[in-house]
């Protein structure tokens, strides 16, 4: 009867079908050796000793206590774990894949940027090179003589920089050279 009452209480409890449950002696006297150490250790008694503890009721009672708390404090069964920690494994192999493919296209934008800016500086320097020669040649026509040129105001940085234009009409002089 007592067997019966304590079924019907914890099997709603543990959400476990205790009828079909088998004592597992080996188990038990293992876990019960454990508590005892970890009893006494608490206690500041002797060490256990080799051989079976002693099983008294109060012993028993205080074990169950100790384990009703162990469950209590590990909170109920989420019987949904499985699959919760199967759709996020499928969710990180997903983001996983996408953190992947950006950062393989991160590196192939970047390495056809650094293509273009290459070819890009060099079809300016090509280019700019062609204007100050036709610029100096222009200018000496129009003005029928005197000097111009064109140059970078930051060599190293020839996309980004400014262009400083000098001009010489013939017969005006320099002031600061006297040219």
């Amino acid at each position: 009867m007592k067997l019966d009452n304590l079924l019907a209480h914890i099997s709603p409890q543990l959400q476990v079908d205790l009828r079909g449950f088998t004592v597992d002696e080996a188990a038990f006297e293992k876990t019960w050796r454990a508590l005892v150490k970890r009893n006494e250790k608490m206690e500041g008694g002797a060490p256990a000793t080799p051989g079976s503890p002693e099983l008294t009721p109060t012993h028993l009672e205080k074990f169950v206590a100790d384990l009703r708390t162990q469950l209590d404090n590990m909170g109920p069964v989420n019987l949904e774990a499985v699959h919760e920690y199967d759709e996020l494994e499928e969710r990180h192999k997903f983001l996983e894949a996408q953190n992947t493919d950006l950062t393989n296209s991160q590196r192939e934008l970047l390495d056809v940027i650094a293509r273009i800016n290459s070819t890009t500086r060099k079809l300016f320097a090509e280019t700019f090179e062609q204007v100050r020669t036709n610029f100096r040649e222009m200018f000496g026509e129009l003005f029928r003589g005197g000097r111009a040129d064109l140059s970078l105001l930051d060599e190293n940085d020839p996309l980004n920089c400014g262009i400083e234009i000098t001009a010489k009409p013939p017969g005006k002089q320099c002031k600061l050279c006297r040219c």
